[in-house]
């Protein structure tokens, strides 16, 4: 998978949130709207991949702000899946031989069968919306911190 690493963004929005919340919002905001066309394109995903699975929800992602550290690096935007039933349907599959499993896999595909395939066609656009985010966060900050 291609990264594209960013420095100093989320300590940016954090000095940024002490002086002018509205502004840290919004920045946040930008941040997540640059994700949105691949979020826009999972939640295109059938809403009902096998009988049954309908009953715990539509599909549904959403875009959050930041994540968990790995190592040095923190996500600034990630995606997640929110309807139990489409996200064991999406990625079922990995190991596993079951009759769901092959329904699944015939009708749609392996594994990561819905939210990787959009993401991935999406992916350097997203990126470059996000660079594109995070260098506004900047000027925003840096034009904010002027005045202080």
């Amino acid at each position: 998978m291609a990264t594209v690493k960013v420095e100093g963004v989320r300590s940016t929005i954090n000095e940024l949130r002490k002086i002018e919340p509205a502004l840290a919002r919004e920045s946040v905001r930008s941040i997540k709207q640059a994700a949105e066309p691949a979020r826009a394109a999972i939640a295109q995903a059938p809403a009902v991949p096998l009988s049954g699975m309908g009953n715990h929800g539509p599909t549904k992602a959403m875009t959050a702000y930041g994540g968990r550290r790995n190592g040095d690096e923190w996500p600034l935007v990630r995606i997640r899946l929110t309807a139990p039933g489409w996200t064991v349907a999406s990625d079922m599959a990995r190991k596993g031989t079951s009759t769901m499993v092959g329904n699944l896999t015939r009708k749609y595909g392996g594994a990561s069968r819905y939210a990787w395939p959009a993401i991935e066609a999406r992916m350097s656009t997203v990126q470059s919306a996000v660079v594109k985010a995070a260098a506004a966060v900047e000027r925003t900050a840096t034009t904010a911190l002027k005045g202080y």
